[in-house]
């Protein structure tokens, strides 16, 4: 590629020019939702006061060639150049054609003008739609996550035979043991018909489910911090031919939501997002479990070819996924006070990373919880 070819413009805030640009390369180009105009749109929205955007539009001869959707954060003493959607977003890459090698990446980054102390690029994936992505490669980015995926090449039935015996009878006597308790029912939220009343109160639901089950782990959460929670609440208005918001409720006598699941799907690929369940005495029912199965076959009705459980080596997973792809990261430091906080970081992550410290870490923390909880 003739870098002298390529036209170079940042924009610095959402706009109409940016968005007909942005809609020129999704017509001919494979990506995941997360490289969607208005899902970037939609985060912008919910974001923009604690970031500073740098989005590099880059064009040749026959139009927009490649988008490098980049913001920086504002809070904190370390200024991170970051992909837009950092935290809501499970793949995060540059938009362009898949054949691309990115050897102007250097150049792309002399367009960013505002300092920042950190390249600090996650969640790029190995794939895009089935096809490599060159993106990782040529950036030099490390392997330091992984994603799960069940491709499903048939009838459900025939996928379900796939799975060990001991866990569809598993499954089974969940679903059996739910229905002993009354009036169960899978409800999909429809985003036409039913009113964002209707909506926000469940997805608060949904959300404080959630902040209990991260809390009763990790300990802490900002999934109910303003921002975070709006970007779920508001999604009643996200829309796009591309894709479509799912979201399912598992309802027991009309008014106990046992568990519920915030997703996304399209053509292609389902991408099982924000599972939450609801804990204390029903968390023995597995009601978790019950709506995933659900999710699946559903996955299935509409004529979905990869369910994506998205970035994460959680135990549960394995039961289900017959397909992984690796996860990579990049972190260079910019500047000398972004070279120092690194050399702390890598210290910081090679003791998180040791299984042993791992496990302990983890048993004091929840003696630490268990212990508040009973004071």
């Amino acid at each position: 590629m003739d870098i002298e070819k390529l036209e170079y413009k940042i924009f610095h805030e959402f706009n109409s020019e940016l968005e007909a640009k942005w809609h020129s390369i999704e017509s001919n180009t494979s990506m995941y939702i997360y490289q969607r105009f208005s899902w970037n749109y939609h985060w912008y929205n919910t974001f923009k006061d604690d970031y500073y955007f740098n989005i590099v539009v880059i064009e040749n001869f026959s139009g927009v060639f490649a988008i490098f959707p980049f913001c920086i954060n504002k809070k904190g003493l370390i200024k991170k150049l970051q992909f837009i959607g950092i935290e809501q977003s499970d793949y995060l890459t540059p938009i362009c054609h898949a054949n691309q090698t990115f050897d102007f990446f250097k150049d792309v980054l002399k367009y960013i003008k505002i300092d920042y102390d950190i390249i600090f690029l996650e969640k790029i994936p190995e794939f895009i739609k089935g096809t490599i992505n060159l993106f990782p490669t040529n950036i030099k980015a490390k392997p330091n996550n992984q994603s799960f995926q069940i491709l499903f090449n048939d009838s459900y039935n025939t996928f379900e035979k796939s799975l060990k015996s001991s866990f569809r009878n598993d499954n089974k006597r969940n679903l059996k043991r739910l229905l002993e308790l009354g009036d169960l029912r899978f409800l999909n939220f429809d985003f036409k018909l039913q009113s964002e009343k209707e909506f926000l109160d469940l997805i608060s639901i949904t959300l404080e489910q959630k902040e209990r089950r991260i809390k009763n782990h990790l300990g802490k959460t900002n999934i109910m911090d303003e921002k975070v929670s709006s970007f779920y609440k508001t999604s009643y208005h996200l829309t796009d031919i591309n894709y479509k918001i799912h979201y399912t409720i598992l309802l027991l006598n009309k008014n106990i939501v046992l568990a519920s699941h915030w997703g996304i799907y399209d053509n292609d690929t389902y991408y099982y997002t924000l599972p939450t369940i609801e804990g204390r005495e029903w968390y023995k029912f597995s009601a978790g479990k019950v709506l995933l199965n659900h999710l699946i076959q559903n996955a299935f009705d509409l004529n979905i070819s990869n369910f994506d459980f998205t970035i994460g080596d959680e135990l549960y997973k394995f039961n289900w996924v017959n397909s992984s792809m690796k996860v990579f990261s990049l972190k260079l430091g910019a500047s000398v006070l972004g070279k120092i906080y690194l050399i702390i970081d890598n210290v910081k992550n090679y003791f998180k990373d040791n299984k042993v410290l791992k496990s302990f870490w983890r048993k004091l923390k929840r003696n630490i919880i268990f212990n508040k909880k009973r004071k």
